[in-house]
């Protein structure tokens, strides 16, 4: 039996997190090793290790987006980047979208 993933427990309650959103599809939540003032995770509750996971026929993207822009326009309505890392560039096999923000400048990398 493999350990699941930490972003499984916190979509399932099974993990504590400073939830932001959440509803059938996603949760959102404040990510613990901020990299900018306003960093915030918004994750399926459906384990995707990747984008490239997700069949095309799936609407899960579009809600992801919609959840990570709403978080974003209310947590930083000056501005905000989205920011998906796949691969071996993600930070965690688990699909998941970073909404950066605040006042300071944001780095492309």
């Amino acid at each position: 039996m493999t350990e699941e993933c930490v972003f499984c427990s916190i979509a399932k309650g099974k993990t504590d997190a400073d939830l932001l959103h959440e509803d059938e599809q996603a949760v959102a939540f404040a990510d613990t090793s901020p990299q900018a003032s306003v960093h915030v995770l918004v994750v399926p509750k459906t384990h995707y290790e990747a984008i490239t996971d997700v069949p095309d026929d799936d609407p899960l993207l579009s809600h992801l987006l919609t959840v990570a822009r709403d978080v974003g326009s209310e947590r930083s309505p000056e501005g905000f980047r989205l920011v998906i890392n796949t691969g071996i560039q993600a930070d965690a096999p688990h699909l998941h979208v970073h909404v950066l923000g605040g006042p300071e400048r944001l780095s492309l990398v």
